[in-house]
């Protein structure tokens, strides 16, 4: 035990003398890294220290809501208020009976002048299959204007159509009689230097008769794939008395459209031959020609139309002639504003019915050429004020060749040589530029109140000629219409026109346009017409007509003066029902 002692004691000594080189090196100020030896005496155990772990959980603080106390006093009061509610049509229910409907009606007045008028109308009643109808009319007066050779005139018209629905086509035809008889009353006396016998002009009486049939085919294919089309054929002849002049005519207009997608795309093509002579003179066959193509693109709020127009004439001369044709609108609010903008043109036949339609005081020689609108640039705005108000603002420029202006300052041939009568008109072609400003404001309420007022202005550049003859640069036209219960209906028009230029021979008071022109400037006109008709029963009612109430005895065309005050009365009855 003694030995185990000793060991013991000298492991003690050897280890306290091994670790005091270790504490001296600790403790000196010199660098001992490089000569000390450590010695360990058993493995190394690693011991990590527990980490401390803050347990807060975080708490929501509690708001309390406090309501405010309010106190109301309430102070009793009576509100009167009356309230009409609008009458409204009442609602038609399904397999309510329709209205009656006659297949025919006629109606027949007489006034002052010997003015007489008549109209027939006869048609089918409700089909589905097949329509027809017949219509009627005459009108014709004694004349009566006071400074002037007879004024009598007439006018007749009869106009048969029918119609036949199939099942994705449409057929129509029909026949037209068109009959007017004029005197060519409107002499200047100022510049006749004739004897007295030589004041009536010879053949002073102008009798236009006309014979139309029509046909034509529509059709309506819901497939958006298909092509449909619409073709109708017309041919009149027009006999002009007692001149022997004769003119034929054919027109066939056609049109394809075809749905591409989002976009239509249509094709017009339209034929147009005319053929005239007279007694003394032989007119060259006339052939025009237009294929127009358009291109129809829509959006939401926007429509574009797109295309082009040609035209190819053979007559004295081949021509050809292209037309731009585009317009942009625009819809800005719900159809409440939609302003447009576009460029078109167009090449117009003058024939002698066309001719005739807006001056039946015509020379039987006129010279007959096509008038072309080169373009017609214009822009403006459409819309609705209200359900019942809507309107239509537009102002453009165009250039017009071989316009057709009217004159009467040509000799014709008297009993005793060529005198200046000016009472019968030729038009003259001019090349006329016009800027043009229109306006157009509608009102509608139902089958009450139907109102319409237009403005025209027109400013006509000539080429050649001193004036735009016999053209007004502002018209103005207001027509209302009202309905009392479907038992009185009133009607009225009021047409105002500025004044305009003749073209005369006689230089005493006129005007020296230009170098030995003479113009005469024609007053304006105001004419104001007033109707009434009242409904005895839904078969018989009684008219009343009074025109020109402000007895103007203005002049239509130069020294064509109209009759003054006059009244038309007569009645309308209806008759042939189911």
């Amino acid at each position: 035990m003694n030995k185990k002692l000793n060991t013991q004691i000298l492991a003690l000594v050897v280890g306290l003398t091994s670790v005091t080189p270790t504490l001296w090196g600790q403790t000196t100020k010199d660098d001992s890294l490089s000569s000390e030896t450590v010695v360990i005496v058993r493995e190394f155990e690693p011991v990590i220290k527990n980490a401390k772990k803050i347990n807060h959980q975080p708490v929501i603080d509690q708001v309390t809501k406090k309501a405010p106390n309010f106190t109301y006093d309430m102070v009793p009061q009576n509100q009167e208020y009356n309230f009409n509610p609008d009458t409204i049509d009442a609602v038609k229910i399904k397999g309510e009976p329709l209205n009656k409907l006659y297949r025919a009606y006629v109606k027949a007045g007489m006034g002052n002048y010997l003015n007489n008028y008549g109209q027939l109308h006869i048609n089918s009643l409700r089909s589905r299959d097949f329509q027809w109808g017949l219509n009627v009319h005459h009108l014709g007066s004694n004349g009566g204007i006071e400074n002037r050779w007879d004024s009598y005139m007439s006018k007749q018209n009869a106009d048969l159509s029918a119609k036949k629905m199939l099942k994705r086509h449409a057929i129509h035809a029909g026949f037209i009689f068109d009959r007017e008889q004029i005197n060519k009353y409107g002499i200047n006396r100022d510049v006749l230097d004739a004897p007295i016998q030589d004041l009536y002009p010879q053949n002073p009486e102008q009798t236009y008769m006309m014979y139309k049939g029509k046909a034509g085919i529509q059709s309506f294919i819901s497939d958006s794939n298909a092509l449909n089309y619409i073709v109708d054929v017309n041919y009149y002849n027009l006999a002009i008395k007692p001149y022997s002049t004769v003119e034929n005519n054919v027109l066939i207009t056609s049109q394809f459209s075809k749905d591409f997608g989002t976009e239509t795309g249509y094709l017009y093509f339209d034929v147009d031959y005319n053929k005239a002579k007279s007694d003394s003179l032989d007119y060259k066959g006339n052939i025009l020609i237009k294929p127009s193509i358009d291109i129809e693109f829509k959006g939401d709020k926007w429509h574009l139309m797109a295309g082009f127009k040609t035209a190819f004439e053979k007559g004295d001369e081949t021509r050809f002639y292209f037309f731009p044709n585009a317009e942009f609108k625009f819809n800005v609010v719900r159809n409440l504003i939609v302003p447009y903008i576009g460029i078109t043109g167009n090449a117009k036949r003058n024939s002698f019915n066309t001719l005739r339609n807006e001056n039946p005081f015509l020379y039987e020689y006129s010279e007959l050429k096509t008038s072309r609108t080169s373009y017609d640039a214009y822009a403006g705005v459409r819309g609705l004020i209200s359900s019942n108000l809507s309107y239509n603002l537009s102002a453009g420029y165009k250039q017009v060749k071989d316009m057709v202006l009217y004159t009467s300052d040509q000799p014709v041939n008297g009993l005793s040589g060529n005198y200046y009568y000016e009472n019968v008109y030729q038009p003259i072609y001019d090349t006329v530029d016009v800027t043009h400003v229109s306006a157009q404001i509608g009102y509608q309420r139902d089958e009450k109140w139907n109102v319409l007022w237009r403005l025209n202005y027109n400013n006509y550049q000539t080429k050649r000629e001193a004036k735009a003859w016999n053209l007004p640069d502002l018209t103005s036209d207001l027509t209302v219409r009202y309905n009392l219960q479907d038992k009185i209906i009133a009607k009225s028009s009021m047409t105002f026109m500025s004044s305009k230029y003749v073209k005369t021979n006689e230089t005493n008071g006129t005007e020296e346009l230009a170098y030995q022109v003479y113009g005469r400037k024609i007053d304006p006109l105001f004419d104001f017409n007033l109707g009434i008709e009242y409904r005895f029963t839904k078969k018989v009612s009684a008219f009343v007509d009074v025109n020109n109430i402000l007895s103007q005895n203005y002049e239509i065309w130069g020294n064509y003066q109209v009759q003054g005050i006059n009244v038309l009365g007569g009645v309308t009855i209806a008759f042939w029902a189911k």
